[in-house]
């Protein structure tokens, strides 16, 4: 929506900030990657459900108080999906497509 409304270099900067927000609420162990054009995936390492739920809580926290300082031209919404990791990272990837829900 941002890129269409704003402009593909606008879009890019707001995918960009939202990845800084979310490397900086998650572990320095955690890799944080663009996954797609408006997609962030991140690999929690040696991560449990309860070590996960922590750092959504942290994640959504962050994205309400952004979203009310009025960082990004309008306010973000997110979809998160969270599995725990096995060694088939392509079943990793179709089971967090799949397991996405509205989070903030």
């Amino acid at each position: 929506f941002i890129s269409q409304s704003y402009g593909k270099a606008k879009g890019n900067e707001v995918v960009k900030k939202i990845g800084e927000i979310v490397k900086g609420n998650s572990r320095d162990v955690d890799l944080v990657g663009r996954f797609s054009e408006d997609e962030i995936m991140v690999l929690l390492i040696q991560s449990d459900h309860h070590k996960m739920n922590i750092i959504l809580k942290r994640l959504k926290e962050k994205f309400i108080q952004e979203n009310k300082t009025q960082v990004f031209p309008v306010p973000v919404n997110l979809k998160v999906g969270k599995i725990l990791m096995n060694k088939e990272y392509e079943q990793i990837f179709n089971q967090v497509k799949l397991s996405l829900e509205n989070f903030v």
